[in-house]
């Protein structure tokens, strides 16, 4: 691990680590977005995402189809009839549904040609997810 080489050279070094799932299993994601696949060690907290890539917490029709310059719409339809998908009102919430934690939101942008980034910046405030805010709040607490 990269952190506990760089902890022998840098005395009182701390580090965030963030993954995506794949695909781990969902249970394996503190309340915090902790990886319970790892053991705590002083200076180094690994996180995890609670669903399976971080472009699933991106799946906002009006933000996708800003990033793509396309009808919200055409996103709507797309998701409904390719992928039996409807972003419902629990779709931001940290414990949510199977379909939305298991969604293959990287499959879904490459399909779609869209990047996490594009339609990470057409986001309103309200269309974050928890989780998203969980981890700015863990990076804002952090030494």
């Amino acid at each position: 691990m990269l952190w506990k080489a760089l902890a022998e050279e840098i005395p009182g070094i701390d580090a965030v680590s963030l993954r995506d799932r794949d695909e781990g299993e969902v249970k394996k994601v503190g309340p915090n977005l902790e990886d319970n696949d790892y053991t705590t060690v002083p200076g180094f907290r690994p996180l995890k995402w609670r669903r399976r890539h971080i472009e699933s917490y991106l799946v906002v029709p009006r933000a996708m189809a800003a990033a793509a310059e396309t009808p919200v719409a055409d996103i709507v339809a797309t998701l409904r009839d390719d992928y039996g998908l409807h972003i419902g009102e629990n779709y931001w919430h940290s414990e949510t549904i199977s379909t939305y934690l298991e969604l293959r939101g990287k499959e879904l942008f490459a399909r779609l040609r869209l990047s996490a980034q594009g339609v990470a910046k057409q986001l309103e405030p309200s269309e974050i997810c928890d989780d998203l805010k969980a981890l700015v709040a863990i990076l804002a607490a952090s030494p």
